[in-house]
């Protein structure tokens, strides 16, 4: 689960913030999406406020598709503001890893080999990863 064929999508590149239904429909067959928001853009910058990465409606959509890992630059699939995590519950109860944080400043939208290598924590419900993306054979790199 934690290698593999992963796609790359850009909100920036999209012209949104988060990703519906209608787009979550579109991501037919990937089961492992990274999605780079606007806090690729800013690394320098105080880290911004923002709202769900998704709506419940896209997460059932590409949960219903396969999904089971997601992950984003941002350190929340949820809103930021967020007490309740509604995403991460609906996500972990469907088994899907999430991945917050990731730099995916130079990474541009498509597909890509996937590498994660988590630590092995005792006891620990998550863990600091190193994330590798590699071009897919027979895409050119970006």
């Amino acid at each position: 689960m934690l290698f593999g064929d992963a796609t790359v999508l850009d909100l920036v590149d999209l012209g949104v913030e988060t990703l519906d239904a209608e787009w979550a429909r579109q991501m037919k067959g990937v089961r492992k999406l990274l999605v780079r928001s606007r806090h690729s853009y800013r690394l320098v910058e105080p880290y911004l406020p923002h709202g769900p990465l998704l709506t419940s409606a896209a997460a059932s959509s590409l949960i219903d598709q396969g999904l089971v890992l997601i992950g984003t630059d941002r350190y929340s699939v949820d809103d930021s503001s967020s007490l309740d995590f509604p995403l991460h519950r609906q996500l972990m109860r469907a088994g899907t890893v999430i991945v917050e944080g990731l730099l995916l400043t130079h990474i541009g939208s498509g597909p890509y080999q996937l590498i994660i290598s988590p630590l092995l924590l005792v006891g620990a419900e998550a863990s600091p990863v190193r994330a590798f993306l590699c071009p897919h054979p027979g895409e050119s790199s970006n």
